[in-house]
Parts: C-alpha cells; sequence; structure tokens
C-alpha cells in the first residue's frame, strides 16, 4: 500500500520515531486519520525495524483498513470521528501523534483541544498538510485550515511546552511524483 507521505516529510517523521523508540517504557503513538493506513504500516514497519516496543492507535471515519489491524495486540483501530476517538485513549500517554484527519479550521482545532492533554511529558505532536494543495480532494476553504489552526493554537501549544522542531514546506514537483504538502512537527521536553 502507497503512503500518503512524501519521501522528505517521511524523513523527518523518521527522524522524531527514531527519538521516542529510545523512551524507557517503549512510546504509545496514535495516527488522526489514517485513510487507507499507507502510512500507517511504514510508521509500524520503521518501529518493529529499531526492535521497539510500542502501542500504536489508529483513528479514522470509517472501515478501509480495518483488515491491517486484526488480530494486533500492539495495535488499535478506533472508527469514529476523531474528537470522540480521542476520549478512548488515556491522558498523558502519547509519545508520537500525528494529526492528519478532517483539514478544516475547525476541526483541526478541535483535534489540538482533543490530543493536547493525550501527550505524555516528552512528546512529538505532528501535523501533516500545512502547505496549499493544487489537489481536488479537498476543497479551497479545507486547504488553509492547518495552517491557520497551528496559528490561532500557538498559545496554546507554546504554555503546554511544545515548541516546533521540524517542517517542511510544501513542494510542488511534476505531475506524476507525489507532491510534499508540508508537515510541522513540534516537541516537548
Amino acid at each position: 500500500m502507497k503512503s500518503e507521505i512524501a519521501e522528505r516529510e517521511w524523513k523527518l517523521m523518521e527522524q522524531t520515531l527514531k527519538e521516542v523508540s529510545k523512551f524507557a517504557l517503549g512510546p504509545d503513538l496514535a495516527e488522526i486519520g489514517i485513510r487507507k493506513g499507507g502510512t500507517t504500516q511504514k510508521i509500524i514497519k520503521c518501529l518493529e525495524s529499531m526492535s521497539c516496543e510500542y502501542f500504536f492507535y489508529g483513528v479514522d471515519i470509517d472501515k478501509r483498513s480495518s483488515d491491517f489491524w486484526k488480530g494486533s495486540e500492539r495495535a488499535k483501530l478506533i472508527i469514529g470521528s476523531s474528537c470522540d476517538a480521542a476520549e478512548l485513549i488515556p491522558d498523558g500517554s502519547l509519545s508520537w501523534c500525528l494529526i492528519d484527519a478532517d483539514h478544516s479550521y475547525k476541526a483541526v482545532c478541535a483535534d489540538i483541544d482533543a490530543y493536547l492533554p493525550k501527550m505524555d511529558g516528552n512528546s512529538f505532536l505532528l501535523f501533516h498538510d500545512t502547505g496549499l494543495w493544487d489537489n481536488i480532494w479537498f476543497d479551497i476553504y479545507a486547504q488553509f485550515g492547518v495552517l491557520k489552526a497551528l496559528q490561532d493554537k500557538a498559545g496554546m501549544l507554546r504554555s503546554a511546552g511544545f515548541r516546533p522542531y521540524l517542517y517542511s514546506e510544501q513542494r510542488l514537483k511534476p505531475e506524476r511524483e507525489r507532491a510534499e504538502h508540508g508537515i510541522i512537527i513540534y516537541k516537548r521536553g
């Protein structure tokens, strides 16, 4: 299954996965908005290559990738809205969380509010699609939601101890190549 993340964006994500894999108790991780599960599989493969103990939550509104999760003791698929799913994840438990679900301003703000309490004291909070898309999947209003939400929630993120850590800018590529849609990674601790 093809990942939804461009290669340069993946390298930044992989760097944070390597850091959390060193945590003594093993990290709990979450991907909010798994779509078809391509990025999820890449994340789990990376963690397993590092012989990392982990638990992984995948959250999405539909069951498209449900077969991937069957029988796993180290991963759980939560079907439902991202904010409802947050209620099923213990506060202070996540070392790493990728927010890549509904890209509208209102939804990203709600995801920040819902998942910020879930993050532990030494953690990474990642936001994908921070740039503008030339893609017909989302309407023009949704394109601006992630970055605007991050700008408006910057004080809240700072108050919670998160600082910008790594980022990539959107890069438009030739038609047949995967465009980079931008990623911003915040670190606490």
